[in-house]
């Protein structure tokens, strides 16, 4: 995480992220790279609930890495797609705008 004098962000916040979302074996499963940006409310949008409490302890302009256990990334079903049951993830994120 770098630290930067951006915006700190808190619940209700409406961000703009770029991220990747791994397995913890290496494989990329989701980026922002083909998808583009993802935009959210923090606290109150369908995204996984260890990124609302991950991107609270940021600042607008920074990047950090999060590895969420499943109970906090994608729970025991997984996503149906391309992250498997009971899977921890890592997740990098960049903040790019917060409003």
């Amino acid at each position: 995480k770098q630290n930067t004098k951006g915006k700190k962000i808190e619940t209700k916040n409406e961000i703009k992220v770029n991220y990747k979302v791994w397995l913890l074996d290496g494989t990329l499963c989701y980026s922002s790279d083909k998808k583009g940006p993802k935009i959210f409310v923090v606290g109150a949008d369908n995204v996984e609930s260890g990124v609302h409490e991950g991107v609270k302890l940021m600042k607008e302009g920074e990047k950090a890495l999060f590895i969420l256990p499943a109970h906090l990334a994608f729970n025991l079903i997984g996503d149906r797609n391309k992250i498997p049951p009971k899977s921890a993830v890592v997740y990098e994120i960049e903040i790019i705008s917060v409003r």
